[in-house]
């Protein structure tokens, strides 16, 4: 009797409306729950997917630099504020060649030979992202092994070699090379012979065995360095927005791509403010619009409970067949809002995995399914606490 009652005196509309309202509230606040979470992965590399990632910091070369009035070595307090940042787990000052010239003669096996005037530089071992072999020198050595960077060869063999219709060179062939290394300082001159082992995507400068380089800064130049010019940092995550805060704030540089990024997390976390602040306005508007249906039902079947409670129904057997109807209807809200989250999901994980290079992202976190059931009990304990309220009200009145 009370289910025909039901089914007798709902508002189809006001129904649809009501649900509307709910899937959207859960829908956004699942959402809103997921993504910052995601964030918070991809911040602090929680998921164990992500290892140390690495970022070369120099100092932005202004007027006064050019002019030497003002340095664009590193000062030990600099480095020491460095270090200090919660983001940074290790570092390492770049060696470099100090006050000697590099004259570099390449040739090829084949008779082809080419020189330039260069520079070298060393870095502990953990930071090269290389392992090749032969990485030692001592001074009864004449070889010196070469880790170039993977971006020369690309300028050669993209843009040299094009516009001089050279023959290009693969990594394979750079091996080959066979290189004559002039060191010039101190009224002094060296010849060392070299060949490139292996090839760098993180370093952007030709690196020699830190062992070789402290010989010759001691040798031909002017000794150890005091303050570099570049600092490499190892850190969780390097698309973290408080490391391009820090950098802009200290004048200082690193390759703006590496930070890529740092700007979509700056504009999706006030987006997840405003779009959280909605979704607990959504929420409280339907749970009284809910809260108004029930009372109009109620209303409308009172009658029927009426006169239920005089053929000897308690009002809370009563109360138990309204209660499940709006079980049933939160099932259907509940579904649909899940399809939507998924959707929604599969969408923002492609932009996170694209531009903040995470690929481990989960299904679904526990913190959304834990905000799923929040929403669901206030939900379901509002309305079975008001529904009871007013058919122990109705019944009583006989």
């Amino acid at each position: 009797m009370i289910n025909k009652a039901i089914q007798r005196t709902q508002k189809p509309l006001i129904l649809f409306l009501s649900m509307a309202g709910a899937v959207i509230g859960m829908s956004l606040l699942m959402i809103v729950t997921q993504v910052y979470t995601n964030l918070n992965l991809v911040k602090q590399g929680d998921s164990g997917a992500i290892n140390e990632q690495f970022l070369v910091i120099k100092k932005e070369i202004s007027v006064m630099n050019t002019m030497g009035a003002s340095s664009s070595s590193f000062s030990a307090e600099e480095v020491e504020d460095i270090i200090a940042q919660k983001f940074v787990l290790d570092y390492a000052p770049f060696v470099t060649g100090r006050n000697f010239e590099v004259f570099a003669e390449m040739g090829l096996e084949t008779g082809q030979k080419g020189s330039s005037l260069g520079f070298i530089e060393s870095l502990p071992d953990k930071f090269i992202d290389v392992d090749p072999k032969d990485w030692t020198w001592n001074e009864q050595q004449e070889f010196i092994p070469i880790i170039m960077p993977t971006s020369f060869l690309d300028m050669y063999n993209f843009g040299l070699a094009e516009s001089i219709n050279s023959p290009k060179i693969s990594k394979d062939m750079a091996g080959l090379l066979s290189i004559k290394i002039r060191i010039k300082g101190n009224d002094l001159q060296g010849l060392y012979y070299g060949r490139v082992t292996a090839f760098s995507d993180r370093i952007n400068s030709a690196l020699v065995p830190l062992d070789f380089l402290s010989y010759a800064n001691n040798k031909y130049g002017s000794g150890d360095q005091d303050e570099p010019s570049k600092i490499i940092i190892a850190t969780a995550n390097n698309k973290d927005p408080n490391i391009a805060k820090y950098l802009e704030e200290n004048g200082y540089e690193t390759n703006n791509e590496q930070l890529r990024g740092t700007i979509i997390e700056r504009l999706i976390q006030p987006l997840l403010t405003f779009t959280g602040m909605l979704c607990v306005i959504i929420i409280i508007m339907t749970i009284l619009i809910f809260i108004l249906y029930g009372e109009i039902l109620i209303i409308k079947s009172k009658y029927d409970i009426h006169v239920l409670s005089l053929l000897g129904f308690k009002w809370k057997a009563i109360s138990k067949v309204f209660n499940q109807f709006f079980l049933k209807v939160y099932g259907v809200i509940t579904l649909i809002s899940l399809v939507i989250f998924f959707i929604v999901k599969m969408l923002v994980d492609n932009v996170i995995k694209e531009n903040l290079v995470f690929d481990n992202l989960p299904i679904i976190s526990w913190q959304t399914i834990l905000a799923m059931m929040l929403f669901l009990a206030m939900f379901i304990s509002i309305n079975i606490f008001s529904t009871r309220k007013q058919i122990k009200k109705i019944a009583k009145a006989k």
